[in-house]
């Protein structure tokens, strides 16, 4: 039986950016909204004990929610982990100190880019409409966003021990993490952010590839050639298997007939302990995971969390958004206890779902309403965080 663990709150939809890879750009029907206190609050009261970590993030910019303080000041009351992603731009001197003293536990700070010109070019400024004259000044000079996450890190008390401090030299507690957008335009940045990471007081950097919601984005992704490895393809007999020592990674990373070492057509281990991934497992559902939309909606996991059309293989597929209920009719554990919501579980951990990354597309290729195998919607083969190739905090 799997136990409610991770509570994941979208707070928001607003958003003070307009990333050109955000899957809202292809929103038809969708609502823009905050989450209200009334509704947070009505959560926050019937959580089930098994919850040990609230996540605020989702699809648009928690820091633009007005209450934002409010809801980690509640969260945090609660006992349990706090974190919350931001894009960084409004992780100002007031913001860092507030969210400081609310106590949060986890600050992650999503990026594409390590310099201001690059953030510039992946997204444009836009105004919501509430609040527009704020957001119209905040925007109206470049934000820079490792200078505010310096600035919160500095802002970090001396009684918090865990994190280190560039500064100070002194090691404190608050897990700062960064959530990166691999490319193929941005890959020396990242690298250059993995090589600074220490001395930036970074305590995680979580690397996700980007998400092709549009042809456009096609050309960036990074991950096509992967999926023909011994990485990927875990237990393929026919491919050669190669158990390497610890080593330096100039070797790794050398070139063979054109290819990377490891991204050649080879099953790995190190020190005997195999990098593949893991077949048919999601880590939302196997960890315990609930997300819980800004309108009170309950989905298994962030993928299903809205409606979106994705392009994966030159194809489209348009994957429909999926609710168990909402927490303003019933409590979390009324609706994890649902016995759809159950069976739907059941399904991922068995993972009986056509192969519908490695198989190519096809009619019923086209959304998650079923698959080859007959499942019901929704239909998981096809989604790119149980195949090992996105990742969220």
């Amino acid at each position: 039986m799997i136990t409610m663990t991770n509570l994941y709150i979208e707070p928001t939809t607003h958003c003070n950016l307009n990333c050109q890879m955000c899957s809202r750009n292809q929103w038809k029907n969708e609502e823009i909204g905050h989450m209200t206190l009334a509704t947070f609050r009505q959560m926050m009261s019937n959580l089930p004990k098994s919850v040990h970590r609230i996540f605020f993030g989702g699809v648009g910019e928690p820091l633009s929610h007005p209450q934002i303080i409010q809801m980690v000041e509640e969260a945090k009351a609660t006992g349990r982990t706090v974190g919350l992603i931001t894009n960084g731009t409004l992780l100002e001197e007031e913001i860092s100190q507030a969210l400081i003293k609310a106590q949060l536990d986890e600050l992650w700070v999503s990026m594409d880019s390590m310099h201001e010109e690059g953030i510039e070019r992946q997204r444009d400024s836009k105004v919501e409409e509430e609040g527009a004259r704020e957001c119209e000044e905040r925007l109206t000079t470049k934000s820079n966003v490792l200078e505010n996450l310096k600035g919160f890190i500095l802002n970090v008390p001396d009684r918090y021990i865990g994190l280190y401090n560039i500064d100070s030299k002194e090691i404190r507690d608050m897990k700062i993490g960064i959530a990166f957008v691999l490319m193929q335009s941005n890959l020396n940045q990242f690298k250059e952010l993995v090589k600074n990471a220490r001395n930036m007081g970074i305590s995680e950097i979580k690397a996700t590839h980007l998400i092709p919601y549009d042809t456009r984005q096609l050309p960036e992704i990074c991950y096509e050639r992967i999926l023909g490895t011994g990485m990927y393809q875990e237990g393929n007999r026919s491919m050669t298997h190669l158990n390497l020592p610890l080593m330096e990674g100039q070797f790794l990373n050398s070139e063979m007939s054109g290819e990377q070492l490891i991204g050649s057509n080879l099953s790995v281990s190190i020190l005997e302990t195999p990098i593949y991934r893991r077949k048919n497992w999601c880590k939302f559902i196997a960890e315990g995971y609930v997300f819980v939309r800004w309108d009170g909606e309950v989905s298994p996991c962030v993928a299903l969390l809205h409606d979106n059309h994705v392009i994966q293989q030159g194809a489209y597929r348009y994957n429909r958004c999926c609710s168990y209920g909402n927490v303003k009719a019933s409590t979390l554990l009324e609706i994890w206890n649902n016995e759809e919501y159950e069976k739907f579980r059941q399904r991922v951990m068995d993972f009986d779902f056509s192969p519908c990354v490695t198989c190519g597309p096809c009619d019923l290729f086209e959304n998650n309403e079923t698959d080859c195998e007959g499942s019901p919607f929704p239909t998981c083969g096809a989604c790119l965080w149980a195949e090992g190739l996105f990742q969220c905090p």
